[in-house]
C-alpha cells in the first residue's frame, strides 16, 4: 500500500500497525466473543492509529470483522472510512478480465471453492463470507510445495 499510496502524489501519510492476532481469532471462528473484540479494540485504540480518517483493512479475512472495527469507530465518536481492500481487489480484477475478454458469459449453477489447506473452522468462516454453506476442494497440488 506504501508504494501505490506514494505514486500518487496526494501528501497522505500512511500509518501502519500490525495485528497479528486477528487472522487466527478469524481463522477459529472467534472473532465475535468479547476477547476479541478486546483484542481489536486494543489494536484500533493504539496511538499509531490516533487521528487518522481512513483505515484500510489490508487483509483478505478482514471484511469478516469489518461491523466491528465500523462499530468501534461509532462507540469512540471518530469519522474513519473504513476501506475494504478486497472490494477494491474484485472491482480491479473485474476490469482487468473484461479488457482481456475473460469474463464469462455462462451461467453457472455451482461456484467452486479450491483450498490449500482444509480446517473445520475454515469451511465454517467461508459459510461467514458467503452466508450459506461452500463445497471447499483442496489442492493436493499444494502439497508438492511443502
Amino acid at each position: 500500500y506504501a508504494d501505490k499510496i506514494a505514486a500518487l502524489k496526494q501528501g497522505i501519510e500512511l500509518k501502519a500497525h500490525a495485528t497479528p492476532l486477528l487472522v487466527p481469532l478469524i481463522e477459529e471462528g472467534s472473532h465475535a466473543d468479547e476477547i476479541s473484540l478486546n483484542i481489536i479494540e486494543k489494536y484500533l485504540g493504539n496511538e499509531v492509529l490516533n487521528e487518522i480518517d481512513s483505515l484500510i483493512l489490508g487483509c483478505t479475512h478482514y471484511p469478516i470483522i469489518k461491523e466491528q472495527i465500523v462499530q468501534y469507530y461509532r462507540r469512540a465518536k471518530l469519522k474513519v472510512s473504513v476501506i475494504d481492500s478486497a472490494e477494491t481487489v474484485v472491482e480491479s480484477l473485474k476490469a482487468y478480465l473484461a479488457s482481456q475478454q475473460l469474463l464469462s458469459k455462462s451461467n453457472v449453477n455451482e461456484d467452486q471453492f479450491f483450498i490449500s489447506d482444509f480446517t473445520p473452522a475454515f469451511e465454517s468462516t467461508t459459510k461467514m463470507f458467503f452466508g450459506q454453506k461452500v463445497h471447499l476442494k483442496r489442492l493436493p497440488i499444494w502439497d508438492e510445495f511443502h
